[in-house]
């Protein structure tokens, strides 16, 4: 046999175990649980533009949500006819991810600003990268529509997908309602 396939069959065999150990590390040191202790959160508040979607720093305060994603509606303007509605979500990994966030907006809600999302029909995507450790929020503005029920409309969960090279993971946010 020749030697330089013997040298690189071991050199490609060592390369694999080194990848397939290190997946299996980072697989065995991702959180169960929150990362984020309770005493670091407070409320959010619609101080900023609803357009502005911003990335926080592991240092910074976070809002009170459901971990890793969660949905809030404010009423942006008393007695008015927009509403703003703020999506929270966290990587708590210690690896960078992929994020694809969707929300599907219902009948009697028309989108005035999606915070740079896709709007598909009835849905808004957006897609984006998340250094480890962050935390995103996303703004949507939206108002209502002539026909909007006086019962209000339920806001399904947005729906958050991570992925990586060792594979993906799915969340889902409480549903949430909106009235005027």
């Amino acid at each position: 046999m020749n030697k330089n396939f013997i040298f690189q069959s071991v050199v490609l065999t060592l390369a694999f175990i080194s990848l397939t150990a290190y997946l299996v590390f980072i697989k065995i040191n991702q959180p169960k649980s929150s990362v984020v202790s309770p005493q670091t959160r407070n409320q959010i508040t619609p101080t900023k533009s609803p357009a502005e979607s911003q990335v926080i720093d592991p240092g910074q305060t976070i809002p009170d949500y459901a971990y890793p994603i969660g949905t809030k509606v404010f009423n942006n303007t008393p007695n008015g006819s927009d509403r703003l509605i703020i999506i929270s979500i966290d990587n708590p990994f210690d690896i960078d991810v992929n994020a694809k966030l969707t929300q599907n907006i219902p009948p009697g809600l028309i989108v005035g600003d999606s915070s740079g999302g896709v709007i598909d029909k009835d849905v808004l995507t957006w897609q984006f990268f998340m250094p480890k450790k962050t935390f995103r929020e996303i703004r949507i503005m939206v108002f209502f529509s002539n026909n909007f029920p006086s019962q209000g409309v339920t806001l399904k969960g947005a729906i958050l997908n991570y992925s990586n090279l060792t594979g993906s993971d799915t969340y889902t946010a409480k549903d949430v309602l909106v009235t005027k």
